[in-house]
This record gives C-alpha cells, structure tokens and sequence, in this order.
C-alpha cells in the first residue's frame, strides 16, 4: 500500500530534489568544503613570496580522441580545471605562478588553429590578475619528445612566442631559471652565482625531473646555477629527492605529502649548502588517472621555503556518484514500469472474468 500511494509524480519530484542536490554538492559545495582542509602558511618574516606551482593539467585536445563524448570530456575537466584553479588562487593569493609543462595534451601536435583554440581555453582556466608573475616552461607534450616525437625548432618557437618565455625570471631577491632536458638547454646566469650567505635565491623550473637522472645535463645546470630548490612536473606525483654534492651518487625520490601527512605544512632550510632539493608537484588534471592531484604551494619566508600540497576534489567519487544515481534512476523506473504492467494486467484480466460470468 505504502508503494502505491507512491505516485509517480511524487516519484519524479523525489528524484528531482536528489539530483538537484547532487548536482550542487558535486559542482559547487564539495569544493568549498576541500578548501577547507588546506592549510594556511602565515609570514613570520614579514617580507615573504607565495609561489602557486601547477604542472600537466594537459588539456584534453581534438585530435587523438574523436569519440562523440569528447566535448563533453573537454567541457568537464576544463570546468573542474577552472574551478580548482579559482579556490586554490583566493586560497594562496599568489605572486608568481610557474607553470611546469604539459599544458596542453596535444599541443606539439596541433595545427595552429587547433593551437590557438587551446590557448583561449587555457587563459579562460587559468585567468588571473595582470599583478602576478606567470612563468611557462615548456612540457614534451607542448614541444614534442614523448615516445620518439621529435622535437622541432618550429614547436619550440611557438611555444616561446605564444607565451613570452625568457631564459630567467627575477623577483626581489629570487631568481628562476628554466632548464630544458627535451631542448637540453641550460640557463647561464648573466652573472656568478651569489655565494650562498648572500640572500639571492636561486630556482630550477623543469618540466622533467633534474635530480632524478645522473646525466651531463644534470650536472651542468647545476654547477652553472647552483640552485637552492628544483621544482619539476611530469611524473604527476607528490615527491620530492634530496642529493647532495656528489653527483654520482644513487637518487631515489620520497612521498611527499603523502598518507596521514597530506596537508602537512614542509619546512626546508635554504642555507643548506651541503645537498640539492627537488620538489616534483602533482598533476591538477583528473585526466591524468591519478586520485590524488592538486597544486604545490611554497612560500619564500626568510631562509625558509615552506611547502604544502592543496589537493584538489577527487573527481571520480563526483563521476561515480552520478553514475550511482543513474544506477537508483533506472531501477525506480523500471521497477515503476514492472508494478504498473502488473496492474494493468490484474485490473484486464478481472474485467475478462466479469465478461465471462456474464456471459
């Protein structure tokens, strides 16, 4: 009885106010509640630098994926891009913010129409105020150099005039210089290198990992740098690896971030002059197939470099919340449509028996 005083336009509104619900946890209220988790990382010094790192957010392209689904794929991890983006920006309210390669999926592949069509996208994510410092640094799939692509003079100049690349970046006393193991080109500063009592602080944009492969390239930038921190992308995790002076030696990259101290607040002294520091920043797509993503947060306070990890929503419990409705949706409906039939089947059935007993 209780079923069937269920009608179906109770039915109907009932689903409609869950999936309104859902609809506004998934696209507006649980990103709210994540900025909640991050942390804060006050100024002791008085005089600091907030530093956003984003690496491979890979924007999804039109050229490898032809499937009809594929605008809504774009539609859906550019909005979740942009909207990441925006809590992490009033979050840090940041004065420069590196961007570590990979910023398109099939960027060295695209013609330039479809190059330009990206980068419209890309400003629209990632739009900021005129007042903040952007660093681009190119990724392999920006210029070519992933799985034998080759990587052309024409990519690599596209990429420098369409964002405005220079060899080096300076505010106050820090100074960033792109390293390019696709290019291998290195930075040679203007000048020596500041001795390290001297409050000029030195930083490594790579796409790719510097510390993590003992090469020629690793050791020329940095003996020609002299780098305090490295901040690299690709590898689309949270790690980070400590070398010291002898560069021969074996590297092994360590979580960083990870398990129960994910919203940790790092602390790492930059008159340390005995090792290297490498800080691999996780990837802020979902695309990328990893759960957990987000943006790399550093603060410049005096000798220190303070670190953290905003990560961002999971956005595959949002997807598989979804598909949990629909799953709900299609059972209610067909479960309506089964005691309906029945129904109507007793309620025809009674009237052949009337007319039989008549007859």
């Amino acid at each position: 009885m209780a079923f069937r005083s269920f009608s179906p336009r109770s039915g109907r509104r009932f689903l409609g106010i869950i999936a309104l619900a859902i609809v506004f946890y998934n696209e507006f209220l649980v990103y709210k509640i994540q900025s909640l988790s991050w942390k804060s990382i006050p100024c002791q010094s008085g005089n600091c630098t907030r530093i956003l790192l984003v690496a491979d957010p890979q924007l999804i392209g039109q050229t490898f994926d032809t499937s009809f689904y594929n605008p809504l794929a774009i539609h859906d991890s550019d909005r979740y891009l942009k909207k990441s983006f925006r809590e992490v920006l009033d979050h840090t309210r940041p004065h420069i913010i590196p961007f570590l390669g990979d910023l398109f999926d099939e960027g060295s592949v695209a013609t330039n129409e479809e190059y330009s069509s990206y980068l419209r996208r890309f400003h629209d994510i990632f739009h900021t105020d005129s007042s903040i410092m952007k660093i681009y640094v190119p990724g392999d799939n920006d210029i070519g150099g992933e799985n034998g692509e080759i990587v052309t003079p024409t990519k690599v100049n596209r990429f420098k005039s369409t964002f405005h690349t220079k060899n080096t970046y300076s505010w106050n006393n820090l100074i960033f210089y792109e390293a390019n193991r696709l290019t291998r080109e290195i930075p040679q500063p203007s000048t020596t290198p500041a001795p390290p009592y001297s409050s000029q602080r030195r930083f490594v944009l790579s796409h790719m990992s510097l510390l993590f492969y003992n090469d020629a390239f690793q050791e020329r930038v940095l003996r020609y740098v002299l780098p305090h921190v490295i901040f690299t992308g690709h590898l689309h995790r949270s790690l980070f690896i400590r070398k010291s002076l002898k560069l021969s030696e074996f590297t092994r990259a360590h979580p960083l971030n990870a398990n129960s101290e994910r919203h940790m607040v790092n602390s790492f002294d930059l008159r340390d002059a005995e090792t290297f520091l490498e800080i691999m920043v996780p990837t802020c797509s979902y695309r990328m197939g990893e759960r957990n993503i987000g943006f790399g947060y550093a603060v410049v306070d005096g000798e220190d470099l303070l670190y953290t990890v905003l990560w961002s929503v999971d956005r595959f419990a949002q997807l598989f919340l979804y598909l949990i409705y629909i799953l709900v949706c299609f059972i209610f409906l067909t479960t309506k449509l089964i005691f309906t039939c029945s129904i109507f089947a007793t309620k025809k059935l009674q009237r052949l028996r009337i007319t039989y007993s008549k007859v």
